[in-house]
């Protein structure tokens, strides 16, 4: 078995951490007559508050996509993940000053209905995660992670 070892403790009071804006997933949100489409908020922080920039949907989503069951923030670029049987996706969104227009849409070559892709997200810098929890392999629903770089 491998060991871990821990390279560095995070403050909750390090410069780094009140620096960074927040990514919040909505997956169960209605957006107009679509349930379950899902958005996610990102907030920003100002001083000593926090203020919503902006709320990120698909703009393919549909009802039950779950748009926003995953997210992840790495500097001007974020990522939001689906959790539907049918969407299989991520998107990707990257800061143009206040905005986040869409910058990209994952998609897995090999993933068909039913696998989840989209159902976890990671990103560092131009490197993008994706998680596929019902992917078939050796055996049936094993799973997948998908790596991404830009």
């Amino acid at each position: 078995m491998d060991v871990y070892l821990p390279i560095a403790e995070v403050s909750v009071n390090a410069p780094l951490l009140l620096a960074l804006g927040a990514l919040v997933g909505a997956s169960g949100k209605a957006v107009g007559t679509n349930l379950d489409q899902g958005s996610a908020y990102m907030f920003v922080r100002s001083g000593a508050s926090w203020s919503e920039q902006t709320i990120l949907s698909a703009p393919d989503g549909a009802s039950t996509s779950r748009f926003g069951s995953s997210v992840a923030l790495s500097g001007d670029y974020a990522s939001v993940g689906t959790s539907d049987f049918n969407s299989n996706r991520a998107y990707v969104f990257a800061r143009s000053g206040t905005a986040w227009p869409q910058h990209a849409i994952l998609a897995a070559s090999d993933s068909v209905p039913g696998d989840k892709f989209g159902s976890g997200v990671g990103i560092s810098g131009n490197h993008i995660l994706v998680g596929d929890v019902l992917k078939d392999g050796l055996v049936a629903n094993q799973g997948a992670v998908y790596f991404f770089s830009r």
